[in-house]
């Protein structure tokens, strides 16, 4: 985006233009020529209404986006899930600005640095919009940045995971800013260092990496892992795992501490199935967690099975109807027309399990079908709301 393309943007009758066709489909807009300034508003077009669901406050205030700017953002519901809180905190890595915009929320004061001069004017635009009235935004590189910084609370980044062919980068001294090169400067100004890092990260990494003075907190959402971030701080005295999950809560461990082991067992009279949320997998603490709570754990399948229900879970859990061994003659004796499938580490595919067993997928019947103990089994579940 120019300049004059911002400046368009800004002004009443683009605005008034926006309002008209936001709901229009914007390859027809960017067809047009009757509409002024056609490709450019249906660039606004396009990706407000992708901001729909992902950015539900930024499409509230219609804020300017690109397309850049939008793919790289976190979504709000991820950034909801960062609570620090503190005095000031300095955001080095702002583009479309939901980071630092959700930070705000907890920090007296946040300095939100951006290198690239248009998408620095563009936050400043948007916070605006927002009503974020304590976010001063910085046109500068978080290298030099880095160097005139005041002694802050927090330093959060969220480096650039992409190179200069548009090439995913997985490790962090590859990326943009190299914040395993700048850390001790980073740690010179603040009490706290925060890293977003890919969902992919492997978490082990982050201890080789940065030492033990490390929190990793892996945060998932709707059931996805969306990112992982790594807290450097020094009241932090030992290595600790961190999962949090947007529907179910957190659960945190020394890392030494994980170290539960995975059950073998199996029998046919447990009253609740349980599927450990995502961050708790990718956090490889499962096993942990399930342990604490009692449950047997059977991390090959990644089911949970136990006669106790937690007054609190961090996964989804079902109660038990029955659960009988994979013998499709028998099953097919149970009268069963309709179900929905569910299959754990089950070598069969679904229209082979609707073959066998004569029944059509849908319905309200839930089933779970999964390997457990070297034996096959069907488990008809129905799930159990927070």
């Amino acid at each position: 985006m120019t300049k004059e393309e911002l400046h368009i943007i800004r002004s009443d009758e683009f605005r008034t233009l926006l309002e008209t066709h936001l709901n229009d489909d914007p390859v027809k807009i960017a067809l047009s020529n009757s509409i002024p300034h056609a490709a450019l508003l249906a660039t606004q077009v396009k990706y407000l209404q992708k901001a729909r669901k992902k950015l539900p406050s930024y499409y509230a205030v219609r804020a300017v986006m690109t397309q850049k700017l939008f793919e790289q953002s976190s979504s709000e519901l991820s950034s909801a899930n960062k609570h620090f809180e503190g005095t000031d905190c300095v955001d080095l890595t702002c583009g479309l600005g939901v980071d630092s915009l959700y930070l705000s929320k907890n920090f007296s004061r946040v300095i939100s640095v951006e290198r690239d001069e248009i998408a620095s004017e563009i936050a400043r635009i948007n916070f605006k919009l927002l009503g974020a009235d304590n976010i001063e935004v910085v046109c500068d590189s978080a290298e030099n940045f880095i160097n005139i910084c005041p002694q802050v609370d927090t330093i959060y980044v969220d480096p650039d995971r992409r190179d200069g062919q548009n090439k995913r980068l997985a490790a962090l001294e590859d990326c943009s800013p190299n914040i395993v090169a700048l850390k001790d400067a980073i740690m010179s100004k603040c009490r706290r260092f925060v890293i977003k890092s890919s969902p992919l990260y492997d978490v082990d990494e982050a201890f080789k990496v940065f030492g033990n003075s490390v929190r990793v907190n892996v945060i998932s959402v709707g059931g996805e892992c969306k990112e992982v971030l790594i807290e450097l701080c020094e009241e932090i005295r030992q290595p600790l795992l961190r999962a949090t999950s947007g529907e179910y809560g957190h659960y945190e461990i020394e890392k030494e501490q994980n170290t539960a082991i995975c059950t073998n067992e199996f029998n046919e009279s447990y009253k609740y199935l349980f599927l450990p949320d995502v961050a708790l997998r990718k956090a490889r603490m499962a096993d942990a967690y399930m342990a604490s709570e009692g449950i047997e754990y059977f991390e090959n399948n990644g089911i949970g099975l136990g006669n106790n229900m937690p007054d609190n879970f961090l996964g989804k859990r079902f109660e038990t109807a029955r659960i009988v061994e994979y013998k499709p003659k028998q099953l097919r004796s149970l009268g069963v027309r309709t179900m929905e499938i569910m299959k754990m580490n089950f070598p069969f595919p679904t229209a082979q399990i609707c073959k066998d067993l004569r029944v059509k997928e849908g319905g309200c019947d839930k089933w779970m079908f999964c390997k457990l103990a070297d034996r096959l089994w069907a488990i008809e579940i129905k799930e159990l709301t927070l």
